[in-house]
């Protein structure tokens, strides 16, 4: 392999923390050590020393926000490509576009009435995050500001696919859906390590070249109903918003060992309220297509 070779390589993963970041010896800034932090109730099944013992410091007490948002996502990230190939087996969004375009249609439609909540609410979810921690809010401001509105593309690749107002608004809303909103309000309230770890879960597909749903639909008999979405991932994609969960971690000084276990916890919930969507998508599917048999 060439050296210009290995260097297009390795430029397609420039936004991706491919691996951990090693614990710093040295970060500016004071503790974080924020107070009044709970830990809902969950079948957790995380590590927590493992990620403690990666994350600390050496010879001290505290932890390498940075590595600890590359360790949770990582983290994150391998379990969702467990879940994903457990799903693939029954449930493939290109299979069914080509095999059956109108279950095809009501998947992604469900898909987007999911979406249509996130962004609806996402400012309201964001917004506590402006008085956690001070030194980064205007940061913070500013990417709550550039999400406004982003659900009217969403909405607008929903009524590209046929659906009225009261067929939209019938569609199901799913409980993932909702608890990986409340997930996001909390991290926002309470731990802003927590909260730039969490964000970033709903900005991992800027990572792709384009919009995984928005690819499909263009192949498909209603390709204008791409539009929304395009528009929304360029956006977001010339914004920087893959990054921003990562730009927000490199903003704090060391953290607590309470700070990284609360963000641990709450990454483990948000993530698997995400797996068990994704199986939900595949129920829906297959009782959909059982029920026209």
């Amino acid at each position: 392999i060439s050296g210009q070779d290995a260097q297009d390589f390795l430029s397609f993963f420039k936004d991706f923390p491919l691996v951990n970041f090693s614990p710093r010896k040295y970060i500016e800034g004071d503790l974080y050590d924020p107070t009044d932090l709970i830990i809902p109730s969950h079948l957790y099944k995380w590590d927590i020393e493992e990620v403690l013992n990666k994350c600390q410091i050496a010879n001290t007490d505290t932890y390498d926000p940075v590595t600890a948002y590359s360790e949770l996502s990582l983290r994150r990230y391998r379990s969702e490509q467990k879940c994903s190939e457990e799903v693939k087996m029954s449930f493939e969004l290109d299979h069914i576009r080509k095999s059956d375009e109108q279950s095809f249609f009501r998947v992604v439609s469900i898909i987007l009435r999911q979406s249509l909540e996130i962004t609806g609410r996402c400012c309201e979810c964001l917004s506590p995050a402006f008085e956690v921690y001070k030194p980064a809010s205007e940061m913070v401001k500013k990417y709550s500001k550039s999400e406004e509105g982003h659900f009217n593309f969403v909405l607008h690749s929903l009524r590209s696919l046929g659906l009225n107002k009261e067929q939209i608004d019938n569609l199901p809303l799913f409980e993932e859906t909702t608890i990986s909103m409340e997930i996001l309000k909390k991290a926002a309230t309470e731990n802003f390590l927590a909260f730039a770890c969490v964000v970033a879960v709903f900005e991992s597909t800027g990572f792709h070249e384009e919009d995984p749903i928005a690819l499909l639909l263009k192949q498909s008999t209603r390709p204008k109903s791409a539009l929304g979405l395009e528009k929304h991932f360029i956006i977001n994609k010339e914004e920087g918003h893959a990054q921003i969960g990562l730009d927000f971690a490199k903003t704090l000084g060391p953290v607590s060992k309470k700070t990284l276990i609360h963000a641990t916890r709450l990454m483990e919930i948000i993530t698997d309220a995400g797996n068990d969507l994704n199986k939900k998508f595949a129920r829906q599917y297959n009782q959909d297509t059982y029920a026209r048999l």
